[in-house]
């Protein structure tokens, strides 16, 4: 990632981010996509940026989850971000260690609002990544 990249990231979290928390709004699968955007970026700044996480866990409180899923259903979404992810790391020259998973989990310990995402990696026939 260039210097003018990590700059437009900067920027973007410094505008975004106060908006947010003033006026809190529902979340959307794009805010979704960005939050997996940026947890690729900063796992491409490592070491070896080539190899990034394959399991990606989404968490979300359950308060947002009626309004995220309204309509399209979880599984649209969840293949709408597989190929996001995807999509990044194709555009990064990247690739996954095994088979790509994403899951969406509801917990009270993230805020109403907010995204927390974990990431993993596994073998191709390792178990559980978290």
């Amino acid at each position: 990632m260039n210097q003018l990249d990590r700059l437009e990231r900067l920027a973007q979290r410094l505008i975004e981010k106060p908006f947010q928390r003033l006026f809190q709004t529902r979340l959307h699968p794009a805010d979704l996509a960005d939050h997996l955007t940026m947890v690729v970026a900063a796992c491409r700044d490592g070491a070896d940026s080539r190899l990034i996480p394959n399991h990606y866990q989404i968490i979300i409180n359950p308060l947002d989850y009626p309004a995220l899923v309204d309509g399209a259903g979880d599984r649209a979404i969840m293949a709408d971000l597989v190929n996001h992810l995807t999509g990044l790391a194709a555009e990064g020259n990247c690739q996954f260690q095994g088979s790509l998973q994403v899951s969406l989990v509801q917990s009270e310990s993230v805020p109403p609002g907010r995204v927390e995402v974990r990431t993993g990696h596994t073998g191709h026939n390792s178990g559980e990544a978290w």
